[in-house]
């Protein structure tokens, strides 16, 4: 079996009134650090990873925020942008962005150590940054065979999330075939996409994917809704206080689905396994339990 690869990255926390986009961190990375050697042996970081955490309560409203974050390889370095956000992408409102960059990683033989501070930092309020210095987070991820890195990241808010990391835009290997109802790849095998719930919660797909959860809301119970591609996806789940409208049904199977104070709306087809009590006509599924 391929050997994991660890990687545990040391982040340095600021806060800054207006997130400058995206595009000016990257120039001003590569910027930064054009020209710089790389400092990696035979280990290597992906050039684009997206990531995000599983939800916590930050405040006294009870609705949960997660971390979102990219960590991108620029000339051999490494350079991340740090969010704080609400849970679903539809009404993500961050409260804070970091980034930063850092040209002299350490490593071992398996994994690699990076430590971002105020010496390196490529954006950010100085005077805000000064007091929160003693403050650090740790992420420390381990690769699947998959190709996705799954790990833990400790926030200088003293606790420890669970943290996804994926290669954007990465393909699905398996799809729905609408001609037979079945999950195929290119060369017609059956079979289901590894992605997990922080994965499908973030890109709003979960097409051919085995949903194993008691809460697919993470325990939003502010009725959020979810909108997600389930073409041939596999629910095994719970929703309570949330809605799934304009979601496509096509091919999934909502057998087990345990719903309550929940709307579920989207198209559906012959191989769609409905819900018990819920029917369909012309073709959507239109219910509410």
């Amino acid at each position: 079996m391929k050997s994991s690869t660890i990687i545990p990255l040391f982040i340095f926390g600021c806060q800054v009134s207006t997130p400058p986009p995206e595009e000016i961190l990257l120039e001003e990375v590569e910027e930064a650090l054009d020209g710089a050697e790389s400092h990696y042996p035979g280990l290597s970081l992906p050039d684009h990873l997206v990531c995000a955490t599983r939800p916590f309560e930050r405040d006294f409203t009870g609705k949960p925020y997660v971390y979102r974050f990219e960590i991108l390889n620029v000339y051999g370095q490494a350079a991340t942008n740090f969010d704080l956000h609400h849970l679903h992408p539809s009404e993500a409102s961050p409260s804070f962005i970091q980034m930063y960059y850092q040209d002299s990683p350490t490593f071992t033989e398996d994994s690699i150590h990076l430590v971002f501070s105020s010496d390196n930092m490529l954006a950010g309020d100085p005077e805000i940054f000064s007091h929160q210095q003693d403050a650090n987070a740790t992420l420390e991820l381990i690769q699947q065979e998959s190709g996705f890195f799954v790990g833990t990241l400790s926030t200088f808010q003293q606790f420890t999330l669970e943290a996804h990391c994926w290669v954007p835009d990465q393909e699905r290997e398996f799809q729905y075939n609408e001609s037979n109802g079945a999950c195929e790849n290119a060369d017609g095998d059956g079979g289901m996409n590894p992605f997990s719930l922080i994965q499908v919660r973030e890109t709003e797909n979960a097409e051919c994917t085995v949903l194993e959860a008691d809460s697919l809301n993470e325990g939003d119970y502010h009725h959020p809704n979810l909108p997600w591609n389930l073409r041939g996806a596999v629910l095994h789940a719970g929703i309570h206080f949330a809605d799934m409208i304009d979601a496509d049904f096509r091919g999934a199977d909502l057998s087990e689905l345990d719903f309550g104070y929940t709307k579920l709306r989207g198209p559906v087809d012959d191989f769609t396994a409905l819900p018990e009590g819920c029917e369909v006509q012309e073709g959507l599924l239109d219910c509410i339990r």
